[in-house]
């Protein structure tokens, strides 16, 4: 018993000292990089006094004509819609490409895989300024190109460590009774991953909403137009303000909605 104390005692401050060495570290590159990029604590407080100009230049919140915002809006939720679903449906088939358990086709595999990594980590920027010098257009098909491009890479990734976490077992036993890739598709991938799938886009919508504002903020589509339009040009900082609320209020909803979606489908599986 006095044995097994002492050992447990030793592990205790092995893992205590582990996690002093860990948040030192941290500590040290913290401020290493803070030196690095010329960070200043004393920049900060100084600006903090500004919040009071900035509630001055922005509050009360204006909201514009309803019939225009809506509008917008609605075009917003539209492309992000559409273009995650239509992701969604191209990065299924290739996750069984790139899937470690499913490995419908290794080649196809490593060529999805890399794309996945390549539209995952262009930012937004980027993809705005080379797809629009490509097709020398901007508005709603830039915008939902750009969309459809990120929510391609992140869900590749996220169908592909779902399908190979969740289904793996059912695999093994269906291969161990010789059936082939469609079978095990149709019998155990889609049945044991379809609500995670479905979780995953609701979510991946959900963030590209969010996104779409910004994305319209430079391609000048949706309600991100609307954004810079009252920002930039009219520089009229109260509409901008309730325009960033009618965002947010659509968040939530989504959110909600989303949420109670997941509950049901989670339910009947």
């Amino acid at each position: 018993m006095e044995m097994k104390i002492v050992v447990d005692n030793c592990i205790f401050k092995k893992k205590r000292r582990n996690l002093f060495l860990i948040i030192l570290g941290l500590i040290f590159f913290s401020f290493f990089f803070m030196v690095l990029s010329d960070f200043q604590m004393s920049r900060v407080i100084m600006g903090s006094s500004k919040v009071g100009g900035f509630l001055k230049a922005y509050f009360p919140p204006r909201f514009i004509e309803f019939k225009s915002t809506l509008y917008e809006l609605w075009i917003t939720i539209i492309v992000s819609i559409g273009s995650t679903v239509l992701a969604a449906i191209f990065s299924f088939f290739m996750s069984l490409c790139v899937s470690k358990s499913v490995s419908l086709n290794r080649p196809l595999g490593v060529v999805f895989s890399g794309l996945g990594l390549i539209c995952r980590n262009v930012p937004i920027y980027v993809w705005q300024l080379l797809l629009g010098m490509i097709f020398y257009m901007g508005g709603f098909f830039l915008a939902f190109l750009i969309i459809f491009l990120i929510s391609l890479g992140f869900l590749i990734r996220a169908f592909t460590e779902t399908i190979d976490e969740t289904s793996g077992s059912t695999i093994e036993a269906l291969e161990a009774a010789g059936a082939d890739k469609f079978v095990i598709i149709k019998s155990a991938v889609i049945p044991d991953t379809l609500a995670q799938l479905v979780s995953w886009t609701l979510f991946c919508i959900e963030t590209n909403i969010r996104s779409s504002s910004l994305i319209g903020y430079l391609t000048g589509a949706g309600i991100g137009y609307l954004i810079s339009f009252y920002r930039g040009f009219k520089r009229d900082f109260n509409t901008t303000l309730g325009l960033v609320i009618v965002i947010a209020v659509t968040l939530i909803l989504w959110d909600y909605f989303s949420n109670k979606l997941r509950e049901v489908i989670l339910s009947e599986d």
